[in-house]
């Protein structure tokens, strides 16, 4: 039996033409499928932990709504123990966002509620826009922290500085190379007793941070600079942190915080 020629042509042109319409809906579909994620970094101080986390734009929009919420019900908690229980359901949540990693809510929470209940002072005379001893939580951009080697290194230099004089400069090469090695390798294992400061950079950071201690509650929201003096180059506005810090990298930074903190005192300019 013959084959007809022009059917022949007819069915290879309908074949190829199916063929590269398949092949052209392919990337559509594989594109549809994979997910964009958001990057994070996760530092717990006090505990020595920190992890690098991704989470799909939709979570990394409900952990900034969630922050929001919860300073909210802060606000509005007319009691020590619903304070207390707010904070702890603060940390769960995180817990279910996988921003814990390998740390157990009670871990966390014996961090920093054991803390706060721990260190707590009779009423003590402060300024309206000061506070000590507290739970502390924000959300800030263009934030810095120090831990503890970093402090110890500045320290260091400000006491040998004047006793090596003529040989500080090559002195101050050597110490700085040694100590940044050092530094790196004491923050991956930061144990239980270091702390960190918080501040903002010359221009402040944009954004709120929520406080409860000796001074009840005291909060600022606006343009946030530091007003305590310490060893560290910019005035600092959270001394003694402890807990937990997200990092949200994506320009400028989103950085969320929920903790204890020995002193806070925070210059601000409403928005």
């Amino acid at each position: 039996m013959k084959k007809n020629p022009v059917l022949l042509n007819k069915t290879l042109v309908i074949g190829v033409l199916v063929l590269f319409t398949s092949v052209a809906l392919i990337p559509p579909i594989n594109a549809n499928i994979s997910k964009e994620y958001v990057d994070l970094t996760t530092e717990f101080y006090g505990l020595g932990r920190k992890h690098n986390i991704q989470l799909t734009p939709d979570e990394a929009e409900e952990l900034d709504v969630f922050f929001d919420t919860i300073r909210v019900r802060l606000d509005n908690a007319e009691s020590e123990d619903e304070t207390i229980q707010i904070f702890n359901e603060g940390i769960k949540k995180l817990e279910r966002y996988g921003l814990l990693v390998d740390m157990s809510v009670k871990q966390v929470q014996r961090l920093i509620i054991g803390r706060y209940q721990k260190s707590r002072l009779n009423p003590i005379s402060l300024d309206e826009n000061e506070n000590r001893n507290c739970l502390i939580m924000g959300k800030t951009t263009h934030l810095w922290v120090q831990a503890l080697p970093l402090r110890t290194l500045i320290t260091l230099l400000r006491l040998l500085g004047p006793i090596i004089n003529k040989n500080f400069l090559p002195f101050l090469t050597v110490f700085l190379l040694f100590s940044v090695l050092i530094t790196d390798i004491v923050d991956e294992i930061r144990p239980l007793f270091l702390d960190a400061h918080i501040g903002w950079y010359t221009n402040g950071g944009e954004g709120w941070v929520w406080t409860k201690g000796v001074n009840d509650i005291v909060s600022w929201n606006g343009t946030l600079l530091g007003q305590i003096e310490t060893e560290m180059w910019n005035l600092t506005g959270i001394v003694g942190f402890m807990g937990i810090k997200i990092r949200i990298r994506t320009t400028p930074s989103q950085e969320f915080f929920l903790g204890y903190a020995r002193h806070v005192k925070i210059d601000y300019k409403e928005e």
